[in-house]
């Protein structure tokens, strides 16, 4: 029988000394993720969950941790605004219909004026949140 291509790289990571995987569930790695658990030398630590704009819509990944009390960290950098979105309209939607050198408002992807709280987004959903301001504190 052959192996899932997960086991196989999940495997070929252990023979080289792996012991820690940094990674974003929710995106291409899900298959991962799914293999992972079949290795428990092997241990997960969430790296990063995007950033206050990107945790608003794959808040999931926070629900998930808080009803299975699964033991991960959750660091969401907060730069305030939608940064994959404006990303995405100057280099690829604009270009596309021929608007190259269009300027925007970016209208709604910004979170300056009304910034989400985070720490206090987490709480609802049970988990413990606070607020870092300095990296020391990490």
């Amino acid at each position: 029988m052959r192996k899932p291509s997960r086991h196989v790289l999940l495997e070929m990571l252990i023979e080289h000394g792996v012991e820690y995987i940094f990674g974003n569930p929710g995106t291409t790695e899900l298959p991962l993720m799914d293999g992972i658990q079949d290795y428990p030398q092997l241990k997960y630590m969430l790296a990063l969950q995007e950033n206050v704009a990107g945790a608003m819509y794959s808040i999931q990944g926070l629900w998930t941790a808080s009803q299975y009390d699964l033991p991960v960290t959750y660091i969401v950098c907060n730069n305030r605004s939608y940064r994959i979105l404006k990303h995405f309209m100057v280099n690829y939607y604009f270009p596309t219909l021929g608007l190259k050198n269009r300027k925007s408002a970016y209208t709604g992807m910004n979170f300056s004026e009304h910034p989400l709280d985070c720490a206090a987004l987490v709480e609802g959903f049970g988990i413990r949140g606070f607020r870092v301001d300095d990296p020391k504190d990490l």
